[in-house]
């Protein structure tokens, strides 16, 4: 007669190991939910070989770790909330690029350079102009008319709106002048080129360190124009802002 039922108080202690259990003879849907605990597992029992790939874990709780033990990982781990780190919250983290387009008063307009950002958090980290790709490949000019003191206009909005007012000065430049009567070229070193931005808007202004700007260095407007037939005109910045979240 077949035996249907054995047990456990029938079975000597560790009677019945891994070895002598057939791989594959027992099965999740064998195991009752919450059947085994971890007080019910040796060390060291289940190891990487034995686990199947694309393992899922249910659980409205925490996973954690006891001791100082790491966990790794040879491919990404993703999370659909949040990351946090010691007592910081890593809540946000994006790479991006946005328009900066150059144009002048005699139809000269640049559409190839682009300002590249990564935002970490709250931070937005910007710099350009770069025309070409990345790398070594980089150049930070623009091309325009060929038309002397012509007036420029810069078109460009950051990718998250700031909470603070602020601006970048470049510290390079070519072919830049101010068009304030004085047109007095950037080579004279009295000024340099300079991006301004308000609090609550992502609009960038393009003006100049020297003018008068009331404490918010987009309140001027656009003060800048070519100066001279030359087409191509520089500058380049780098910054960092602070945006809502």
């Amino acid at each position: 007669m077949a035996i249907d039922t054995l047990g456990a108080n029938a079975l000597a202690s560790n009677s019945v190991t891994s070895a002598k259990i057939v791989d594959g003879a027992v099965v999740a849907a064998d195991v009752a939910d919450g059947f085994i605990t971890t007080a019910k597992l040796a060390d060291d029992a289940i190891t990487g070989a034995k686990l199947a790939n694309d393992i899922a874990i249910s659980t409205t709780g925490n996973i954690a770790t006891t001791g100082s033990g790491t966990i790794t990982s040879a491919g990404l781990i993703t999370a659909t909330g949040h990351i946090r780190l010691g007592g910081n919250t890593l809540d946000d983290y994006e790479e991006g690029e946005f328009a900066f387009t150059l144009t002048d008063a005699n139809s000269g307009s640049d559409t190839d350079n682009k300002m590249r950002y990564v935002k970490v958090g709250a931070m937005v980290f910007v710099e350009g102009p770069n025309r070409g790709s990345a790398g070594s490949n980089v150049s930070q000019y623009a091309l325009l008319s060929g038309t002397a003191n012509s007036n420029i206009t810069l078109t460009a909005s950051l990718p998250f709106v700031p909470i603070e007012t602020g601006m970048a000065v470049s510290g390079i430049h070519r072919n830049l002048e101010k068009r304030d009567g004085s047109n007095e070229n950037a080579t004279s070193g009295n000024w340099l080129p300079m991006i301004g931005w308000v609090a609550g808007s992502a609009t960038l202004t393009l003006t100049d360190t020297q003018s008068e700007k009331s404490y918010s260095a987009s309140a001027g407007g656009h003060s800048l124009r070519k100066a001279d037939n030359r087409t191509n005109i520089v500058m380049g910045f780098n910054f960092a802002y602070r945006t809502a979240s």
